[in-house]
């Protein structure tokens, strides 16, 4: 209900949701001490809660819970309905608020938003079925604490109603409240929306400094800079904490904490000072009347043999700030490293020069799969629908990921991240099937995989969060990701036109940046166009940015299928892998029906690349008048033809037109000009050798490939 409107009391309230759909449980007051209860205020202290119904629990159940005076507070159970609760446990404000920003972005916008403790959130919505419990890891970060997101699901509640244990304030809804609709009012996501929420929101708290323990103990320990996204220093995300910040923070901290509190705020003291730390915690636990000196003795002595991994000198640091604490030494903002260094000038603002007699041979290979794939390369693979070029592109993703040999060709092992943008079920069961024939279930492959949308069209929605995981996924399997597929470009462009030039460069773009941050090769699954001899589907520009194209197509009739390079700009081209596609049974859906993928088999290839797209004699003849054309010194100027697109030596169509007139390919009428046929055979040689791969076309322009 909105802030400071009337509250019944808590019988009413549970009644009034159970009425309207809702399963609520009783949750204990902030100041119920009892050893099973680790979270007064926030968690239900009763038999068997987990399994409450709203359609089992009855009226005189509900009236009974009064008489459990230590439960003044309502929370409700999730899973429930699908209903799910987004919890934002974020204690910096501009980042929670940033966020609550994204989850609207992804999940949508929903009016139910409870605030307990702010900034920390928690927004409800629905998913189908029974949602389980998704989370980031549990990341930390030095004076601001601890921030996690918790996807709230079956076998879990959350508080609704009561008084914040911490700010000893109601809990308020400012939008609306569970007491104002039914579970039916929630909006209903996907399943996969929000797993995509989880994985951007830890690679937005990684980019904000936040890590693990484990992580930063293990940075400590190696002498090396903890593993967070785009290089930010660790030692200003984690500011060492000393024995005069420690003291100044316990001092604003009163001790009016319960058991598990009390032993929080001692672990925080150990982690941050060690066996040295003793006497800051004696002396802040006498300031309680509570305080039995032998059993403080005792507990500092635990922390010596069990520590709590999980508490951190933050949490210390955050309650002080709770209480009014400055920190004399505030950690440095992410936006505040990116605006020194824009504003730094560097002393050579001059571009590279490498002179003549100090270009030296290069004999490393960036290939990592020998003479097809290349690190930082740009690659699309089409064909019409149902071709195979999923299964294919899979079965070579694998491969890299297990670092064994593909057709005969060198693979180099390197991690895999699979953006799985449609056909997640398939996804699944090809990987399952591929993994069942090849490796077995006990083997880890650095492979990943993001079933979830994305939005690579627009420069500040999802190709930062994309950077963020890969980044994240790179520092957990400890290799260098070497692939990137994204299945399928039509996904990516979200709703964008493919045979625009501004929604194609905009896509390009941000591939070029995907590969920039990541060093990763970023392949394109792809659909044919109307006329699969004109190749891939969409603007010109997407053929001219990339570095690697490859068609796959099926033979009807006799299920032989074929995956040929079309174009490869560093690597010699005409290469092509014949295949099949051997039907697996996996298993048996609940109807009983069987469950079926495919694995691709290799098989010889039973035609080339050349009888593809070989010119016809007057091609070959038209593609060298052309080449003279543009070899004239007067003749090309570099120009960016298509926007986003890299410069190149471009001639208009008119300097085409002309150069072709004075190399006699026109019959010409008799005042000179060209007739009807001759600008037919001039539209149609140049499209067919536009469709073939030797030049590009614009409405004004033309160049060589």
């Amino acid at each position: 209900m909105p802030e400071g409107s009337f509250q019944p009391d808590m019988t009413e309230i549970r009644l009034h949701l159970w009425h309207h759909g809702w399963t609520p449980v009783p949750i204990t007051s902030p100041h119920y001490e009892h050893p099973s209860v680790s979270s007064p205020g926030k968690q239900p202290f009763i038999k068997n809660w987990t399994s409450f119904r709203a359609d089992k629990l009855t009226l005189s159940e509900i009236q009974r819970w009064v008489y459990h005076q230590n439960h003044p507070g309502t929370g409700i159970l999730t899973g429930v309905g699908g209903l799910i609760a987004v919890d934002i446990d974020v204690t910096e404000p501009d980042l929670a608020a940033r966020l609550q920003r994204v989850a609207a972005v992804l999940l949508g916008s929903s009016p139910f938003l409870r605030i307990g403790r702010s900034p920390k959130a928690l927004l409800l919505y629905r998913v189908a079925g029974e949602p389980t419990k998704l989370a980031t890891k549990e990341l930390w970060k030095e004076i601001a604490g601890k921030a996690q997101i918790e996807i709230l699901g079956m076998g879990q509640q959350f508080v609704a109603f009561g008084i914040h244990p911490t700010t000893k304030q109601p809990y308020a809804w400012p939008n609306k409240s569970p007491l104002e609709a039914s579970p039916s009012d929630v909006p209903e996501i996907s399943e996969d929306a929000v797993k995509g929420f989880v994985v951007a929101a830890e690679g937005i708290l990684r980019g904000a400094g936040y890590t693990t323990v484990q992580d930063s103990k293990r940075s400590a320990a190696e002498g090396t800079k903890s593993p967070i996204p785009f290089g930010i220093p660790s030692a200003l995300a984690f500011p060492p904490s000393t024995r005069e910040e420690v003291e100044a923070a316990l001092n604003a901290t009163p001790n009016t904490h319960d058991w598990s509190g009390w032993v929080k705020i001692g672990a925080a003291i150990f982690h941050a000072l060690g066996d040295s730390g003793e006497e800051l915690f004696l002396g802040w636990s006498a300031k309680s009347n509570k305080n039995n000196p032998e059993a403080t003795k005792a507990k500092w002595n635990s922390f010596r043999t069990s520590p709590m991994n999980q508490v951190t000198a933050a949490t210390l640091f955050g309650e002080a700030r709770d209480n009014g604490w400055k920190p004399t030494k505030p950690v440095a903002k992410v936006t505040d490293i990116c605006e020194v260094d824009a504003r730094k000038k560097p002393v050579d603002a001059g571009l590279p020069v490498v002179w003549f007699k100090d270009i030296e041979l290069a004999t490393e290979a960036k290939d990592f799969v020998q003479g097809l794939l290349a690190e930082q390369s740009g690659v699309v693979v089409y064909g019409e629908s149902n071709a195979g070029k999923t299964f294919w592109t899979t079965d070579l993703a694998l491969h890299i990921a297990v670092g064994r040999p593909w057709n005969g060709r060198r693979v180099d092992q390197g991690g895999v991240i699979y953006c799985a943008l449609e056909g997640g079920a398939g996804f699944r069961n090809r990987v399952v099937a591929w993994r069942a024939k090849h490796c077995g279930t006990d083997v880890t492959l650095p492979f990943a995989a993001i079933p979830a949308s994305l939005d690579l069209l627009a420069p500040d929605t999802d190709t930062p969060r994309l950077i963020a995981a890969i980044t994240d996924a790179a520092s957990r399997i400890q290799v260098p990701v070497k692939l990137i597929v994204i299945d399928t470009l039509s996904r990516a462009l979200a709703g964008g036109n493919e045979n625009a030039s501004e929604d194609m460069g905009a896509l390009v773009r941000n591939m070029d940046l995907i590969r920039e941050k990541t060093g990763a090769c970023v392949l394109f699954i792809h659909h044919s166009g109307k006329d699969q001899a004109r190749g891939a589907r969409g603007h010109s520009l997407l053929r001219a940015a990339i570095d690697t194209e490859i068609e796959v197509r099926a033979n009807e009739g006799n299920g032989h299928k074929t995956a040929t390079v079309m174009k490869q700009r560093e690597m010699s081209k005409d290469a092509v892998f014949g295949f099949t596609l051997e039907v697996v049974v996996l298993g048996k859906n609940q109807h009983g029906e069987e469950v079926t993928t495919c694995l691709v088999i290799e098989q010889p290839a039973k035609e080339t690349a050349t009888s593809r797209r070989t010119l016809t004699l007057v091609e070959q003849g038209w593609l060298r008048d052309l080449n003279d054309i543009f070899a004239a010194p007067t003749g090309p100027e570099k120009r960016v033809p298509v926007p986003g697109m890299t410069p190149v030596l471009t001639m208009t169509r008119e300097q085409v037109r002309l150069g072709l007139k004075n190399k006699g390919r026109f019959s010409l009428a008799p005042d000179g000009t060209l007739t009807g046929a001759d600008r037919e055979r001039l539209r149609s040689t140049l499209n067919s050798l536009k469709d073939k791969g030797k030049v590009g076309l614009t409405a004004d322009f033309v160049w060589l490939l």
